[in-house]
């Protein structure tokens, strides 16, 4: 969680998993998805590290392949609650999360800690 919209990028130095990242603008939209990003490791050449960069206030990491296993995209509208840090102070994160995923003309699906399930009802 940073403290405005704004160019944010990650180099994935150390980062033993691969990841999706999803950047989410102060509307709360999925602005980029940068799927499959590899892991690497304190050995990994610096010139071989992964980078990805977007334009948000929020960045979400997932597990691999979740991004595409949710059929999450650019503009799906996101609901969640969170603290904005204030623009002197460090980044916010938070581990424990939920957020609900709403497309126009289907119904929400909520992401949690857990995984995505189904909620009833539309937006």
């Amino acid at each position: 969680v940073f403290p405005q919209d704004m160019q944010l990028g990650f180099w994935m130095k150390n980062t033993l998993v691969p990841l999706d990242i999803l950047w989410i603008g102060p509307d709360k939209k999925i602005t980029v998805i940068h799927e499959k990003l590899k892991e690497s490791t304190v050995d990994t050449p610096d010139d071989k590290i992964v980078t990805a960069s977007g334009q948000g206030q929020f960045v979400l990491e997932l597990a691999s392949g979740e991004a595409s296993r949710r059929k999450l995209k650019a503009g799906d509208q996101l609901r969640f609650t969170a603290a904005i840090p204030n623009k002197r102070s460090r980044p916010l994160s938070f581990d424990l999360f939920s957020m609900i995923i709403t497309r126009p003309g289907t119904s929400e699906r909520a992401l949690n800690g857990t995984g995505m399930e189904t909620v009833s009802g539309n937006s």
